[in-house]
């Protein structure tokens, strides 16, 4: 497997697109569109700059799946 940007991995990657499609009833995300992953990362995650109460929790979850999800490919050749 080739070295994957951390942008790639957390919203390019095909798999991972999927995730996000199935949480997000087939959108896109409109705010993670940009090479800057960790100030989009803080978008997501701040409170103050965040208005849905629910999504702190739920943007968290799924990138810690993602993340589970992708070391298990990498590790063990399965999603």
């Amino acid at each position: 497997m080739a070295l994957e940007s951390l942008f790639h991995m957390l919203k390019d990657c095909v798999r991972v697109r999927e995730v996000w499609g199935e949480l997000l009833n087939g959108r896109t995300i409109t705010n993670f569109n940009s090479d800057v992953v960790c100030d989009r990362i803080e978008t997501n995650v701040n409170p103050c700059r965040n208005t849905q109460k629910d999504w702190l929790v739920i943007f968290v979850i799924t990138i810690d799946y993602i993340w589970f999800c992708i070391n298990k490919l990498v590790f063990h050749n399965r999603w």
